[in-house]
């Protein structure tokens, strides 16, 4: 299945990543490393650009296989944040993983909300019935909120027990919220 264009409220418009979304990748890295550490806790500081270019040409290798999809969030045509399902679990009951980041001068906007809000919609039209993980940092206090009314909107749980997350060559535990898309309880 290949990821479609999506809306959301308030005008966003979620397009399929591409090559051509390369430098707007490199420019929210660029303007916080720390944002896009946390987003991508994979990455080194070194070589950003080589590693944001084998992350694309890996969601675009993947993309005919219904287990990855990554978009890039648009206003107005312009890049303000980023939003994909993964196939990189937590936990064997999870079907997806969830993850965002938007750039800094957009925070604040419930961007990642309405985004999210959008790819879950796409997940229940599909009639796909999946438990998604949102994994958030414990110093991410905007990323815990947003984790937090995700499961007041969604009915997810989340988790009392922190999961180890593989960041910088250190394990940092990490908050673990579960939605249950597509009808039953996470």
């Amino acid at each position: 299945m290949q990821t479609p264009t999506l809306h959301a409220d308030g005008g966003l418009v979620l397009r399929p990543i591409s090559s051509g979304d390369l430098t707007d990748l490199l420019e929210s890295y660029h303007e916080s490393p720390e944002d896009g550490q946390t987003a991508l806790p994979w990455m080194y500081p070194r070589n950003v650009a080589e590693q944001l270019a084998e992350f694309v040409r890996d969601i675009l290798r993947s993309a005919e296989e219904d287990r990855i999809h990554f978009w890039s969030i648009r206003m107005e045509d312009r890049h303000v944040g980023t939003i994909g399902l993964g196939d990189e679990l937590q936990l064997d009951l999870s079907n997806w993983s969830l993850g965002y980041w938007i750039r800094v001068g957009h925070q604040g906007q419930r961007i990642a909300s309405r985004a999210i809000d959008a790819v879950f919609d796409w997940l229940n039209q599909r009639g796909i019935e999946a438990v998604v993980e949102v994994a958030v940092h414990p110093h991410n206090g905007p990323g815990l909120a947003t984790a937090r009314a995700l499961c007041t909107r969604w009915g997810g749980t989340p988790l009392d027990d922190f999961v180890g997350i593989d960041f910088g060559g250190r394990t940092i535990p990490h908050h673990l919220h579960l939605i249950q898309v597509g009808g039953g309880e996470a």
